[in-house]
């Protein structure tokens, strides 16, 4: 057995300039983490997005403009409150910029600098502008000092420092949020923290404190438009309306309740007859302020509410839900368009269920990527036009919102494939709260092409006893092929699922096998679907598909090599004699044709992916690093480190072949890599020269991304190489050399289930 570290040889030649590879943000992103706010006339909605401030249309839905500049993320967007042409956005570093919001044109740039304090111990984490007395506005900016104290200042619309307010927080423990209200007597504040309320008369730079009564803590804060009157909601899912709340040491109060989680937002209408309240019900509530039992409700929405506001006019009022969308709901409660650009997943289907479970998928019909959505359903993301095409619903289950005390799953859908042409998709979903019995059933959907939709085929309940692990179509080369997919599950068994076309037109278990009670895995075809390779425990099996007969079973001799094989790849091209398997601490790659190994390397891998166009693959490593490489040699053409903060990790990747191919010779030539983290972002590795405007577009760089910096300078994080020659090895052959064999391969396509028969006579099971 030849063991080779995949590590980057000393002699190689790593300063290359085309090797200048950087992360690059393709989609995800949130929408949802600031509250978006209406222009003065209710036509546009302005959003933050990372670095770039866009205006969508609330008519359409369509993003007409984006405003760009800011070199650090915005905590906030604002119209100028003295003049309604200028769209104002700060960013967690104090720049605050200002634009048209007709022409998008860049109208200011004021550095906001709190006196006394480097910069680098500062972050924004919101702002408010406000009318001054010379006709202008002033800036109302909360920060937070490096030790986590939340404070609030005030600067000039130059962006000199005028006062800092009575407030100072510890935001280590919870979050604090601010308010601003006008009163007959001048301007005040009002904070949370915990479980009390503060209030600040800004004349007199002077308050006072509330505590709320019981073990409650305060969860969102909103004042009146034009009274003394603040609304807060806790989270026991009260919202309580407090009056004369600066003055008086025990200001009169009303609770409104209904919600049973906490309250995440409030607000109030222009008006201040109404306000309106949200939270993890997924329910959208109106009341009105002066009947607290007179209410009124949008149930049903996507996802629990992060985020609250109505326009000038009442017309509109936006929600932003956790899904990362915001819907637009009009004055009769209707869902009038939703803003959204990438779904997120909201909940799990249990305990050790991860985000996007189902990983990345390629759809070829409509050239996107198709994954997870919100909870029970499964989006068609197209990467080259950053679009959302849309939505599938799976599970036809409602949203199950979470009760207090108790924690409430969905179902969700766990596994997916796709026919190449597109024709079919199959989905696994799967529910297991602990308590009752798991539910699992594995779907099969056809697409109409009449109404360019998917319809369900067939339902089977329970195709495994437990959890389903690997699901895959076999390739099919002709219109005539019989159409099968594989299934592994708990069960320690896989199945082969095949369609029935004459009779019923259904899908129906044609085989099972299992190997010798060993728990199984993952399952994979090789390109012409002649051979279908099954993990069980530490050994590598190798099945006819048409009849499910074993083959051969490969293990290593090594004892200590005994680790379950968690992922599988045949290789593709002039590879595809070579199958590559990953455990949690090595790859592996086996030629089955000599039925030996080629070369190991201790790698503690978390995902192995392959490009379908050439001979490459991907594996990613527990400490996010990535190594590009082919099965036939150990050293690696590409190694990137740190592709995502050390907090994250990555959950899925695919290459997804282009539509115009380079001439380049890069190892992106055929097919781009996208992988997606824990953190609900698409990301790709583009050279550093492709990445236009990246800020700009707010996608481009993520937020964590170090600035760019030649390769040669981050030897660290890359290195890039040809396949280096390694001096031979003398290893132990699993079975005999095939050099005539071999060579075929290298030149012709080969059917590999005629091979198996060639060398059946050296193989022991």
């Amino acid at each position: 057995m030849v063991m080779i570290h995949m590590a980057h040889q000393k002699n190689v030649d790593k300063s290359k300039a085309d090797d200048k590879y950087v992360v690059q943000r393709i989609g995800g992103g949130s929408i949802v983490d600031r509250r978006p706010i209406f222009s003065p006339d209710g036509k546009l909605l302005y959003v933050v997005y990372g670095h770039v401030i866009r205006a969508f249309s609330t008519q359409s839905g369509e993003q007409v403009r984006d405003f760009r500049g800011l070199s650090h993320p915005a905590v906030g967007v604002q119209v100028h409150p003295t003049r309604p042409e200028l769209v104002v956005a700060v960013s967690e570093s104090g720049e605050m910029m200002a634009w048209r919001w007709e022409s998008g044109i860049h109208m200011m740039t004021v550095r906001l600098r709190v006196a006394g304090l480097a910069n680098e111990d500062v972050r924004l984490t919101g702002f408010k502008l406000l009318p001054s007395e010379d006709g202008d506005c002033d800036v109302y900016v909360t920060w937070h000092r490096a030790g986590r104290k939340a404070e609030m200042s005030i600067f000039s619309s130059k962006g000199r420092h005028k006062v800092d307010l009575n407030f100072k927080f510890d935001n280590s423990s919870h979050s604090v949020a601010f308010a601003f209200g006008q009163h007959y007597d001048g301007r005040y504040v009002v904070a949370i923290s915990r479980e009390k309320l503060y209030t600040i008369d800004v004349k007199r730079n002077q308050g006072k404190w509330y505590k709320v009564s019981g073990k409650r803590l305060l969860t969102c804060v909103a004042c009146h438009p034009t009274e003394l009157c603040v609304a807060t909601g806790d989270n026991t899912g009260r919202v309580i309306i407090w009056k004369d709340v600066l003055d008086n040491d025990q200001p009169p109060s009303a609770i409104y309740h209904w919600h049973t989680l906490p309250v995440t937002d409030v607000v109030f209408s222009p008006s201040g007859s109404f306000f309106y309240s949200g939270g993890g019900e997924c329910t959208l509530v109106k009341w009105r302020l002066d009947s607290p039992h007179d209410k009124s409700f949008i149930p049903r929405l996507s996802a629990p509410i992060c985020h609250l506001n109505v326009s000038k006019d009442s017309l509109y009022v936006s929600v932003s839900t956790q899904d990362n969308a915001i819907q637009i709901v009009d004055s009769q409660r209707n869902i009038k368009k939703t803003v959204q650009y990438f779904s997120w997943g909201v909940q799990s289907a249990g305990d050790d269920t991860p985000l996007f479970p189902a990983g990345l998928n390629l759809d070829h019909r409509t050239h996107s990527l198709v994954l997870n959505s919100r909870a029970g359903h499964i989006q068609f993301y197209d990467p080259r036009t950053h679009s959302l095409l849309y939505n599938l619903d799976i599970t036809g289950f409602n949203y199950l919102t979470q009760e207090r005390n108790t924690k409430i799953f969905n179902v969700e859908v766990i596994r997916l494939a796709l026919t190449r042409c597109g024709k079919w998709l199959s989905t696994v979903e799967f529910i297991d709260n602990g308590e009752l019995s798991v539910q699992c059933t594995l779907k099969f959907y056809s697409f109409n092409e009449t109404t360019q939709n998917y319809s369900l085929n067939t339902a089977i309940d329970m195709p495994h006893d437990g959890r389903v692990h690997a699901l895959q179509f076999q390739p099919a080369e002709g219109p005539n092929s019989v159409l099968s997919a594989v299934t592994t599950g708990d069960d320690k068994k896989f199945r082969i699922w095949s369609f029935e076309s004459e009779k019923n037109s259904i899908w129906y278990c044609s085989s099972v096998g299992y190997y010798r009670g060993q728990p199984v895995k993952d399952a994979a075809f090789s390109p012409d679907g002649s051979v279908l390779g099954v993990t069980f425990g530490p050994s590598l099996t190798l099945w006819n598909p048409e009849n499910c007969n074993l083959q051969c079973s490969l293990s290593s001799a090594n004892a200590s090599d005994s680790l379950p094989i968690k992922f599988i790849q045949f290789g593709s091209n002039e590879c595809c004699h070579l199958v590559v398997t990953g455990t949690s601490e090595a790859l592996t790659v086996w030629n089955i044709l000599t039925l030996s190994i080629v070369w190991t390397v201790p790698l503690r891998l978390s995902i192995l992916t392959k490009d379908p166009c050439s001979n490459y693959m991907a594996a990613f490593t527990e400490n996010n690093t990535v190594f590009i490489f082919s099965p036939s040699s150990s050293s690696p053409v590409f190694r990137f480190a740190n592709v995502c903060p050390s907090d994250k990790q990555i959950l899925s990747a695919i290459f997804m072949p282009r539509q115009k191919p380079r001439n380049d010779g890069s190892w992106q030539a055929s097919s781009q890599l996208f992988f997606i983290d824990s953190n609900q972002e698409l990301l790709s590795l583009q050279r550093a020269e492709e990445v236009y405007d990246a800020n700009e577009i707010g996608l481009g760089l993520p937020d964590w991304t170090p600035s760019l910096t030649p390769f040669s300078s981050l030897l660290a994080q890359q290195a890039s190489s040809a396949a280096a020659v390694h001096k031979e090895k003398n290893h132990k052959q699993l079975g005999e050399p095939g050099k005539n064999e071999i060579e075929e391969v290298s030149s012709s396509s080969i059917y590999l289930y005629d091979l198996f028969l060639r060398y059946s006579r050296y193989i022991h099971i």
